[in-house]
């Protein structure tokens, strides 16, 4: 299916993914190709794994793991049920080109998913860490520590000067880290 970013934001299902975060996850999608592998922590209802199935390519492998929700049953993707900290430690299905951290909203919880599934991320690659926003401190600050331990490039939602004025209407709250 071929959507406009406003389509997709209008279409997907009910959760907390504005255009802004579309846009963001959609200029990361679009480097990825065939049997590369977007995968995500944290699936909830479905709607950002949902976007991002409509958002990859042909051949690039969607994916998901969550602690509480059961199987979303998108089409064309993988669900894992569990805890993505205990995911991590038996991983074995290669290489994740993009990996989506929006499970557990705590300080702890952050750091244990950006740092046990870090050297699953291929490199190059790149970590989308979800709801980086001053209300949650917790996330914030550990991401902006795991940004600066691992070095390389990183931005954070206000310095994303690419976005367009109407992706601010309703901001995006986005930090990503490329390796």
């Amino acid at each position: 299916m071929d959507f406009t970013h406003k389509q997709l934001y209008e279409q997907a299902p009910s959760g907390q993914f504005t255009l802004g975060d579309i846009r963001i996850m959609a200029r990361e999608m679009e480097k990825l190709e065939a049997g590369d592998m977007y995968f995500e922590i944290g699936v909830q209802g479905g709607r950002s794994l949902w976007i991002a199935r409509q958002l990859a390519k042909e051949g690039v492998l969607v994916g998901g793991v969550d602690l509480y929700t059961p199987d979303p049953h998108i089409p064309d993707t993988f669900f894992i049920e569990g805890d993505s900290r205990e995911v991590y430690k038996t991983w074995d299905k290669g290489k994740i080109k993009l990996l989506f951290i929006d499970g557990d909203h705590t300080y702890e919880g952050v750091k244990a998913d950006a740092e046990g599934w870090f050297d699953h991320v291929s490199s190059p690659g790149a970590i989308l860490f979800h709801d980086f926003r001053s209300d949650l401190p917790g996330i914030c600050h550990a991401v902006s520590e795991f940004c600066h331990k691992k070095g390389g490039y990183w931005e954070f939602y206000t310095t994303f000067s690419w976005l367009k004025p109407e992706d601010r209407v309703n901001d995006s709250w986005m930090a990503v880290l490329w390796k």
